[in-house]
C-alpha cells in the first residue's frame, strides 16, 4: 500500500518547518498531510501562504510517540490548489 504523507524531520525540538508545495492542474494539491518526526510536545500553529489556519475543519493534528519516546506530529490539511501554496508549521509559544 502507500502512505500519502510529506514526511520531515524537524532539525531539534523546539523548531518549526517552512516548505512550499508545487502545484499545477495537472499536479493539483489535494488535502496534504504532513508527518515531523522530532517534533516534541508543543502545539503547532499553522500558516499557509503566510496566513495563520487556526485549529479546526480545515486544520487537524495529533502528535504520537513510538516505544522509545520519541515524538512525530501529525497534522491534516484541508487545502486543494491548482497554484503552489507555502507552508510554515512551528511551536506555539505560550507567555
Amino acid at each position: 500500500y502507500t502512505e500519502r504523507i510529506y514526511k520531515f524531520t524537524s532539525e531539534k525540538e523546539k523548531s518549526g518547518i517552512a516548505f512550499k508545495l508545487n502545484a499545477s492542474a495537472g499536479s493539483p494539491i489535494y488535502n496534504p498531510s504532513f508527518e515531523i518526526n522530532n517534533w516534541g510536545a508543543a502545539v503547532p500553529r499553522l500558516f499557509m501562504n503566510g496566513k495563520e489556519i487556526p485549529p479546526g475543519d480545515q486544520f487537524r493534528y495529533g502528535i504520537e510517540y513510538d516505544e522509545e519516546g520519541n515524538s512525530k506530529l501529525i497534522v491534516y490539511v484541508q487545502h486543494q490548489s491548482t497554484k503552489s501554496t507555502s507552508f510554515e508549521i512551528k511551536q506555539a509559544e505560550f507567555e
